[in-house]
């Protein structure tokens, strides 16, 4: 009996969708603390809030595209053929997360 893992793909790529909105949501609450933690303290200087929420920002726009390239290998036909490229860049970006947030930090704007 030959068992059939077609489901496979579309249950994974479900499953990390779900798991790029969780880290959405983290992210916009990061940027909440920031800006919150500023006005609760006058100690804080004002830019504080900016400097801190830069790079959660920018995380949450590369999330926004993932979780939409992702939607888009769902709604494909061939999601059999390049299930594992959204794997790969959401494994690529969370394993060089903290480069992307050190060289955010550097360029940053608002510092």
């Amino acid at each position: 009996m030959k068992s059939s893992f077609n489901w496979f793909p579309e249950f994974v790529l479900r499953i990390l969708a779900v798991l790029c909105l969780g880290f959405i949501v983290l992210n916009f609450w990061s940027v909440y603390k920031s800006y919150n933690s500023v006005e609760k303290n006058p100690l804080f200087p004002e830019t504080l809030g900016s400097y801190t929420a830069f790079p959660h920002f920018i995380f949450i726009l590369f999330y926004i595209y993932i979780v939409i390239i992702i939607w888009m290998y769902l709604r494909s036909t061939d999601i059999i053929k390049r299930w594992y490229k959204p794997i790969l860049s959401v494994f690529f970006f969370e394993f060089f997360k903290m480069y992307i947030y050190g060289f955010l930090m550097w360029i940053n704007p608002f510092g």
